[in-house]
């Protein structure tokens, strides 16, 4: 079974009255989360299209939009939130821990897939180490002096290492060790804030990906933190995805570039969005890898990432941008967006 021919069928899901800010999937539990500016998070199976619960109440739960989401290695859901506050959900319930430190709102969460352990960004300009189980504080990744000195936007967290790489408005990359929670070095060479960042794996030794808002890519290597590369993608980047043969570029000027790690420069691009791009995703497939991305005016769009060819596109929101999509090979993709809806794209044989 392949998603490189279009959908034979889709579900359409009234989640929530406002937009759709974030979105995480359980392949075990087949279930997907939702988070919401109407500041509730929902729970759907994505088999059914059943919603199991709303994570919402009068006593528990955000009271600004939730911004992130993720599922923690024990299955539980952990959400957090322009409050400030990240919510550790219980497993059957509505009710959930808080947890309190950041001072500002929460820009990503993710958990370990084996540990438990979490780690958030803030725009209070530092990340935290949590752990899971025991809804405690272990570290805050800080560095007054050489660190960020404006909102951390997001970060990477390679395999569960004990590297962190975070990614400021400041335009700084920062390396920590969450073991020592001391910040091991900077890379410092974007002139506008970080907005995107992957690993990509040459086989040797791994290397990090940024992209900014200055319109370039930086490579750097992960041992040493020096600059590699740094290649001009020309507009504002938005998301990075890595794949088997390179790196897709997704960019303000409504088109996705595919960077050449042997050369590191600009082997395709991509046409077809009449939108910024908002999302890229990359799925194996036997034929060429396949380029998931999302778009401003709500449109998903599917590309062939040897030849450029857009395979396929489907409206996945109604009104404004299309803000999250997930990839389930081989059977499905959901996406979802500013109308407040989720939509589940199926494929058969």
């Amino acid at each position: 079974m392949s998603q490189r021919k279009g959908p034979n069928h889709d579900r359409l899901i009234s989640a929530h009255n406002r937009p759709i800010n974030a979105m995480a999937v359980d392949t075990q539990s087949q279930t997907f989360v939702t988070a919401s500016q109407d500041h509730s998070l929902k729970v759907f199976n994505y088999s059914t299209s059943k919603l199991q619960r709303t994570l919402y109440t009068s006593r528990y739960g955000h009271q600004e939009w939730v911004t992130t989401v993720d599922y923690a290695s024990n299955g539980q859901i952990v959400s957090g939130g322009m409050d400030s506050k990240i919510c550790v959900w219980d497993a059957v319930s509505a009710r959930c821990q808080d947890l309190h430190g950041h001072r500002g709102s929460i820009s990503k969460i993710k958990c370990s897939e084996s540990q438990s352990v979490m780690i958030s960004s803030s725009y209070d300009k530092t990340l935290k180490v949590w752990d899971v189980d025991r809804c405690t504080l272990v570290h805050t990744l800080k560095n007054t002096k050489y660190g960020h000195q404006k909102a951390v936007h997001s970060f990477l967290w390679p395999h569960d290492s004990a590297l962190v790489v975070s990614g400021g408005r400041d335009g700084l990359g920062c390396v920590w060790d969450i073991n020592s929670a001391k910040m091991v070095s900077t890379l410092d060479e974007h002139s506008a804030p970080l907005t995107s960042m992957q690993l990509f794996e040459d086989g040797s030794s791994p290397l990090i990906i940024t992209g900014g808002m200055d319109g370039y890519v930086c490579v750097w290597d992960s041992r040493s933190s020096q600059l590699v590369e740094k290649v001009d993608v020309i507009a504002s980047v938005n998301d990075i995805a890595a794949f088997s043969n390179g790196l897709v570029v997704g960019g303000t000027d409504k088109l996705l570039r595919v960077i050449d790690p042997r050369t590191w420069s600009i082997r395709l691009q991509l046409k077809g969005h009449k939108d910024v791009v908002y999302q890229v995703k990359t799925v194996p497939d036997s034929q060429g890898d396949l380029i998931f991305s999302s778009g401003g005016n709500g449109w998903v769009l599917v590309h062939d990432s040897n030849t450029g060819k857009c395979l396929y596109g489907v409206g996945a929101c109604e009104n404004g941008a299309c803000n999250c999509i997930e990839v389930v090979p081989p059977k499905h993709f959901i996406a979802a967006g500013d109308d407040g809806k989720v939509i589940i794209f199926d494929y058969h044989t």
